[in-house]
């Protein structure tokens, strides 16, 4: 920008540089790379979704729910968990205990810092409208939305589903 302010064809965003570093087809950064970055991270979001039954709101409820659902994925797979300052999320010092998995909480009133939630939870809304008693659904039933939602290609993805990202992303790993 410094050398070429006048020139956007001469300009490079860090998400260029980024995307030109992962593997398009499966969102894995190559390893040899890995060691020329600031942020460590070989494998970016995969936009997988997972859903999980919680008997309250209150943060105990919550927390026992996200712990027992991210002890269901790999440990490389899931190293942060960004949310927003509910009070349901007072807890998280217990989940990252529990998990070793990072929380960040969002600024007040920033929905942009959580866009991947944001989006998920419209898509959620096609299942389960605004104000609906959730409680009536069964985790079977919520896992089922998740699976549905999981074989969705997404734009984001260059077409593909979660569900082919995630098992790209194990496949990494093995």
């Amino acid at each position: 920008m410094r050398e070429h302010p006048d020139d956007a064809q001469r300009r490079v965003s860090h998400e260029t540089i980024y995307r030109s570093l992962f593997i398009q087809a499966r969102g894995v950064l190559k390893k040899e790379l890995l060691a020329h970055l600031r942020a460590k991270r070989s494998i970016r979001q995969s936009r997988f979704v997972m859903l999980a039954k919680v008997s309250n709101k209150d943060k105990h409820s919550v927390m026992t729910a996200l712990i027992k659902q991210s002890h269901k994925l790999p440990h490389e797979l899931y190293r942060s968990l960004t949310w927003d300052r509910g009070t349901e999320m007072s807890g998280h010092r217990r989940f990252t205990l529990a998990t070793d998995i990072d929380v960040y909480l969002c600024d007040p009133q920033s929905p942009w810092q959580r866009g991947t939630n944001e989006n998920t939870n419209h898509l959620l809304r096609q299942y389960f409208p605004k104000g609906i008693d959730l409680s009536v659904y069964s985790q079977a039933k919520l896992s089922a939305v998740a699976r549905q939602l999981n074989e969705r290609p997404r734009k984001t993805l260059g077409y593909e589903t979660p569900a082919e990202r995630f098992q790209a992303c194990v496949a990494s790993i093995r």
